[in-house]
């Protein structure tokens, strides 16, 4: 089956090609499952209650007018340990994580550990 020069023209060990064949034939059956899988996935679309079909896009509500902008905090005031903020905080990152990608956020409490101002 393989020749190697070096030994002159004398085949390789039967117990080589055999492994080398059985390797081609595992790697072979592989890409072939993978293959029908994929195949099998792409026909899904065509089953009925698969969640493929598009959601009817609901009427948009009128946008609300945004509030004016409030006063900038003064220097003083330490928002370190504001409880309000840090909730308000935790809220936007729950949120955010929510909407990201459909991906629903589990089921445990989300906890901020410190807040700091980005530079």
């Amino acid at each position: 089956m393989l020749m190697l020069a070096s030994q002159g023209g004398d085949a390789l060990n039967p117990t080589v090609s055999i492994m080398v064949a059985n390797s081609l034939m595992g790697i072979l059956i592989v890409f072939c499952v993978l293959i029908f899988i994929s195949f099998i996935i792409s026909l899904f679309r065509y089953l009925p209650g698969s969640g493929a079909a598009k959601p009817k896009a609901a009427p948009k509500a009128a946008p609300q007018p945004k509030a004016a902008p409030k006063a900038p905090a003064k220097a003083s005031e330490n928002l370190v340990n504001d409880q309000e903020l840090v909730a308000v905080i935790t809220a936007a990152i729950y949120a955010y994580e929510s909407s990201v990608g459909g991906a629903s956020v589990s089921g445990d409490p989300l906890i901020v550990r410190s807040i700091r101002r980005a530079r």
